[in-house]
């Protein structure tokens, strides 16, 4: 099911900072990402992309 997939891709831009202190949890959140960067549909890889962008550019804001 792509829109699921998506959909957690997605979320992962609202979840992911209150796992932050929670290194292993964190550390699983992204390489399921990392996962779903190779999906075979579209939407789920642009939703990938978006969130990767949107995690780091969160990121460096925090860190200036």
């Amino acid at each position: 099911m792509p829109h699921v997939r998506m959909e957690f891709a997605n979320a992962m831009l609202t979840i992911k900072p209150y796992f932050d202190s929670d290194v292993d949890l964190s550390l699983e959140l992204m390489d399921i990402l990392s996962v779903l960067s190779n999906d075979k549909d579209r939407d789920v890889l642009e939703a990938v992309e978006h969130t990767d962008f949107e995690l780091l550019q969160s990121r460096k804001k925090v860190k200036t």
